[in-house]
């Protein structure tokens, strides 16, 4: 047995959600069901006026023996409820008629007893837009409270285990238990909620319109990007992405250019280059009027001094056997 309240801005659904999902389920279990402000309801119910309602609580005390002699409280004497069948159920619809907020600071016997109506097996489904319409003392024994939204991208629910005073804070949302929720056709039929139905018309946010442009334009642009990338890796050489010079290069500027052939006569001694460099690993050593570079036998790039690639370039150095030196 709960009280539960569900809240909604209007044309959210809270009535036809309560009549589907709450008044039909409790007739189809055979439960005596009360209704206040749901005009021409199809279920089988007893229909109810607000001043009907704010009779309720009104009860008869019954008779026990009492062995003891003690005498028992008035408050603490079992009774029986007078106008409403024990273990019912009672839905009021726009209950702010009944229990408003700027009700007196002593509320009536209808709004105090809420607090042992789990006594008579009652359970309550109280309706309105926002707690704030409804006494502050009915608020207090509400251990449900279920707010509605509906907007541009459907329906949700949200759902907290007492009344929650600020349903539309995100910090609030949160903590809430949220669903999706939909309404069945067959339920607009079984109530009329109003003389005249206005269908609300829900604009949607230019958020909504930019946000997925916005996506996909960027997840095209990382394709693109990663892919001329990719592009552009794919046509080098590995010898070239490396940073070193490549061996069909060294190749082509010697076919390019037209390098000496003769033997030489007379072998070159280390008198005229330097002993420092292992110059049995030299493939060749290029000249022009700025620099002078090596090559190793892999035609990787050598850091030989400048003077000594000039020397080598003019003289030769020992074991060069026919290797080449060009001078541009």
């Amino acid at each position: 047995m709960s009280i539960t309240l569900i809240t909604a801005a209007p044309g959210a659904g809270k009535t036809i959600y309560a009549v589907w999902n709450i008044i039909k389920p409790a007739i189809e279990a055979d439960r005596v069901v009360y209704t206040v402000g749901i005009p021409e309801l199809k279920l089988p119910s007893i229909s109810m006026s607000y001043g009907q309602a704010k009779k309720w609580a009104e009860r008869e005390t019954l008779e026990v023996e009492n062995p003891s002699g003690i005498p028992i409280p008035d408050d603490e004497k079992p009774s029986v409820l007078s106008n409403i069948t024990e273990g019912a159920l009672i839905v009021i619809d726009e209950v702010q008629y009944l229990w408003p907020a700027s009700g007196s600071k002593e509320p009536g016997e209808d709004v105090k007893y809420l607090t042992k109506h789990r006594h008579h097996g009652l359970e309550f489904v109280l309706i309105t837009q926002a707690p704030q319409l409804i006494h502050r003392q009915v608020l207090a024994v509400v251990d449900k409270h279920i707010h509605m939204v509906a907007d541009w991208h459907g329906r949700k629910r949200y759902e907290w285990p007492e009344y929650c005073a600020t349903v539309r804070a995100t910090s609030s949302k949160l903590k809430a238990v949220k669903q999706r929720y939909e309404l069945p056709k067959e339920a607009y039929g079984l109530y009329r909620s109003a003389s005249m139905h206005v269908k609300q018309k829900r604009r949607k946010p230019l958020m909504a319109f930019i946000a997925p442009i916005a996506l996909i334009a960027l997840v095209y642009a990382s394709f693109s990007f990663k892919h001329g990338i990719i592009d552009r890796t794919a046509g080098l050489p590995s010898d070239e992405m490396s940073g070193e010079p490549l061996a069909t290069d060294v190749g082509k500027a010697y076919e390019e250019i037209a390098l000496p052939s003769e033997k030489l006569d007379q072998p070159v001694s280390y008198a005229v280059v330097t002993s420092t460099i292992d110059w049995s690993k030299i493939s060749s050593c290029i000249s022009n009027v700025n620099k002078c570079v090596c090559y190793g036998l892999s035609a990787e790039k050598l850091v030989i001094p400048p003077e000594t690639c000039r020397k080598a370039v003019s003289s030769g150095w020992p074991g060069r056997k026919g290797r080449n030196e060009v001078d541009l």
